[in-house]
């Protein structure tokens, strides 16, 4: 039996882990400044403007890699099927399930791998989103504040 080459998915692998590094730092330098805004009065009509715009970017970012995760998990769901039935079928050694599921799930790690690293990216922009609905109610929170102080 063929072994799998995956030096492809890895390649792919390596430069998501990258972008996905570059993008989580982006986002926290972009969130730390919004909510270092907030402390200026004369700036929380804009800072409200940002948190609703970032928000909405992040929500476009998390429909992208959702869609994405799908089709990773189906070429992922794809391939173990098919070495499974490799390793059923075309094997010179009998082996228990178990042993197959073990040569499967070993064969296909590098695709587990990139499923596993878009659903981090996914649930820290889910973090982000919940982030930015906090700031919009603490930028809120304080026009409150300012116009009573004004009173």
């Amino acid at each position: 039996m063929k072994p799998i080459d995956d030096t492809k998915i890895r390649e792919v692998n390596i430069e998501l882990e990258n972008r996905f590094k570059t993008e989580r730092e982006e986002w926290k330098d972009k969130i730390i400044t919004l909510v270092k805004s907030i402390g200026d009065t004369r700036k929380l009509s804009e800072a409200q403007i940002q948190q609703l715009s970032f928000r909405q970017i992040v929500q476009e970012k998390l429909a992208e890699y959702r869609i994405l995760q799908e089709k990773r998990q189906e070429i992922y769901d794809k391939q173990y099927t098919s070495r499974f039935r490799e390793y059923h079928t075309g094997y010179d050694l009998k082996l228990s399930n178990t042993e197959k599921n073990i040569f499967v799930q070993s064969d296909c790690s590098a695709i587990k791998s990139q499923i596993k690293m878009i659903s981090v990216q996914i649930t820290y922009f889910e973090e982000c989103v919940k982030t930015l609905d906090n700031l919009g109610f603490a930028i809120k929170n304080k026009i409150e504040i300012v116009s009573q102080q004004l009173m």
